[in-house]
């Protein structure tokens, strides 16, 4: 402080000799200037009685000490700034690794649509269901009772069915703290006597439905897209069924369509329709049908580009759907079945209430097949107007199965059965005795 004080007191002192230069002539100059030097030497004799005595070198060393902590704070500021980075490099890199949960579900049994309701009589049901999240779900209830818990989010569990309406919560906790809920609703009676037309059917309908039209090495057709499309509007718009249709499939789309329908999970009494329309050729060698894919070899001897019966029939005995019925509209189509030309007659069942004998016939196990011809060549029938075999399938369709609106595997029979050539029907696999595929018209 002291060292400024001096320092500003020399600079006044020039200050004032140039005043005097310039406000007096220059003759008196040197007068002047004794006389201003003669005040300051007054004023400099007092400041230094006053001023304390000044150590330069704790000037230097505050200044340098100033200077350091200036430096200090610059650097800081770089790490904070550094930091600021660091976290939200932290928080992309957690929003990478933890994005927003997903979650969806399907009840499958019972095969309800939301905000249907489940009638029983039954003190208990099988629930059972699928999930799909990114989630780690380490647990799933209904109505706080665990289920057991399988591979792709499949779930199922028995459960209690209390009395009257009630709401069936089904719950699903994740290892990350999340919670899901689904539900659905039941209604069971008090009276155990209740008509069995006001119980509901816990199933779902599924159509799987190969057309093909276009061939790599075979002559194109004109009406299986067609057939399968008429087919499809007609379970989807009468009966309910959940359609998909596959057109002009290779070998490997057969292959693994069939595949993913035989993952899927069913209720008991779910049921699948599959339906191939398309070219078919018979071997005599192998003594074997085939159904010919889009990209089928015709030189092909080992067959290995075509879908054999034999093949077939094992994926589709082996799809875990209690009811399946199989309808090939393909040449050689009967030949899906060896003993095809030996069956016997067909059992009749007597007729039942329409409610009684639905629940009556999903008890059983079903494979059956329907062909539109034997060992033999079929038509393809006239450009738009459906193959001779189709149009009789799909009069039975719209006929609805009569009065009551079941339309059976046997009543199909009997409106294919005048089609030239010769419609061929029987079971495989593992058909159980009773057993039947019904159209039921929701």
């Amino acid at each position: 402080m002291f060292l400024k004080l001096v320092l500003n007191m020399n600079l006044i002192k020039m200050i004032f000799c140039f005043l005097s230069v310039y406000l007096m002539n220059v003759n008196s100059y040197a007068q002047v200037q004794d006389e201003f030097e003669s005040m300051f030497e007054v004023i400099d004799e007092d400041l230094k009685k006053d001023a304390p005595k000044t150590n330069f070198g704790d000037v230097f060393e505050e200044m340098d000490k100033k200077e350091v902590e200036k430096k200090q704070a610059q650097n800081d500021s770089i790490v904070n700034e550094k930091s600021k980075e660091d976290v939200e490099a932290a928080v992309e890199t957690i929003a990478i690794k933890d994005p927003e949960p997903t979650f969806s579900f399907r009840l499958i049994q019972p095969g309800l649509e939301r905000g249907d309701k489940y009638v029983t009589v039954e003190k208990e049901i099988n629930v059972k269901g699928e999930f799909s999240t990114n989630d780690n779900i380490k647990e799933v209830t209904v109505n706080g009772k665990p289920a057991k818990m399988f591979e792709n989010g499949y779930f199922e569990v028995m459960v209690a069915v209390p009395y009257m309406d009630n709401t069936m919560k089904v719950r699903f906790f994740s290892e990350e703290g999340h919670y899901y809920e689904e539900s659905f609703q039941t209604f069971r009676p008090l009276n155990k006597d209740v008509s069995d037309n006001e119980l509901m059917r816990s199933g779902k309908d599924y159509a799987l439905l190969f057309a093909t039209n276009e061939f790599s090495e075979y002559s194109s057709l004109v009406n299986p897209i067609p057939d399968a499309k008429a087919i499809s509007k007609e379970l989807k718009q009468e009966y309910g069924y959940e359609v998909e249709v596959v057109t002009n499939p290779s070998l490997e789309e057969f292959f693994l369509k069939l595949r993913e329908y035989a993952g899927k999970h069913y209720g008991n009494e779910d049921q699948l329709f599959i339906f191939f329309a398309g070219h078919g050729i018979f071997d005599d060698t192998f003594k074997e049908g085939f159904v010919v894919a889009s990209d089928s070899k015709k030189s092909d001897p080992g067959k290995s580009s075509y879908v054999s019966h034999a093949r077939l029939h094992t994926i589709i005995n082996n799809i875990p759907c209690d009811h399946v019925l199989l309808m090939l509209d393909v040449c050689f189509g009967g030949t899906f079945d060896q003993k095809v030309a030996h069956r016997g007659s067909e059992e009749i069942y007597e007729a039942a209430e329409k409610d009684k004998y639905i629940r009556r016939k999903l008890q059983y196990n079903t494979r059956l097949y329907i062909t539109s011809g034997g060992k033999e060549y079929v038509p393809d029938g006239r450009p738009g107007a459906h193959s001779p075999f189709t149009r009789k399938f799909l009069e039975a369709l719209r006929n609805q199965g009569g009065s009551d609106g079941i339309l059976t595997y046997r009543e199909i029979l009997v409106y294919i059965d005048q089609t030239k050539p010769e419609p061929r029907s029987g079971e495989f696999g593992d058909n159980e005795p009773g057993s039947d595929f019904l159209f039921i018209k929701k």
